[in-house]
């Protein structure tokens, strides 16, 4: 038993690590003349789940956003 718990343990890690995903979402807002959209808000929202965070980013000053889902 004490031989196996080690093992187990290293498992069990493997597994939460493996298993544990993040999604970088990034791109740039321009309007129909393609200047950039300064301060406006990107937002994601999960189709299914409803209980799931709201996820959101603010562009800058040159139109560009960053969303890690």
């Amino acid at each position: 038993m004490p031989k196996l718990f080690p093992s187990l343990l290293i498992f069990i890690l493997f597994i939460g690590v493996t298993s544990a995903q993040s999604i970088q979402l990034d791109g740039f807002i321009t309007d129909s003349l393609q200047n950039p959209l300064v301060n406006t808000n990107v937002i994601a929202t999960a189709l299914q789940e409803s209980n799931a965070q709201i996820k959101f980013s603010i562009s800058s000053s040159k139109g560009e956003y960053r969303l890690k889902l």
